[in-house]
């Protein structure tokens, strides 16, 4: 990803206290000149990891449709634990034989899931040109804690949906854009 190309829509989150860059993350097959969907991610300087919530999950928050489909993503390759030992070690791996990641946050939030390696997709200085990248990211599939720091609902383990949703719109965040410095997670591959 070339810094001096690369344009990331960027936005404050109203009444919030982050802001929120615009990705398109994986490819998917459909009859749109568009492949990829897009998301909101939080912009965070003090991590490294980029994470989104995925399809599949037993723990989330609240967000607008859809949660990345992860398995319906021609880009979308789950880093295997004995190609990327010094990445993984033994702790991190799943019984598939795949990387996983744990993030606790400062104020308690807590994400987990698979390390993998998908196409992002952002905009260039040129208008109608994209940037096109394989990016190291984490899919969420447990997320704990936000309710408190999105204002939106943590659903699973039991919990079940309200009967009025939040309207869509309201609840945009999908994960973080770790932009953080010193780390392996945030790596363009």
């Amino acid at each position: 990803m070339n810094p001096d190309s690369v344009r990331l829509p960027v936005a404050l989150a109203y009444g919030q206290h982050y802001y929120l860059a615009q990705v398109g993350i994986g490819t998917m097959i459909r009859d749109q000149p568009q492949t990829f969907n897009d998301y909101y991610l939080i912009m965070d300087t003090g991590s490294d990891l980029t994470w989104t919530q995925c399809q599949g999950g037993t723990s989330y928050f609240y967000q607008d449709e859809p949660i990345f489909p992860h398995q319906d993503s021609r880009t979308y390759r789950p880093l295997p634990c004995e190609d990327h030992r010094g990445l993984c070690g033994e702790e991190n791996c799943n019984d598939q034989g795949y990387c996983t990641y744990r993030e606790v946050y400062f104020s308690g939030q807590v994400t987990s899931g698979d390390l993998a390696i998908e196409t992002f997709t952002t905009n260039s200085d040129d208008e109608d040109a994209f940037e096109i990248v394989d990016f190291l990211m984490g899919c969420g599939f447990e997320q704990r804690n936000w309710e408190g720091y999105l204002g939106v609902l943590d659903i699973g383990d039991g919990h079940q949906l309200p009967k009025s949703l939040p309207q869509r719109g309201t609840a945009p965040v999908a994960g973080m854009l770790g932009l953080g410095q010193g780390g392996i997670i945030s790596l363009v591959l």
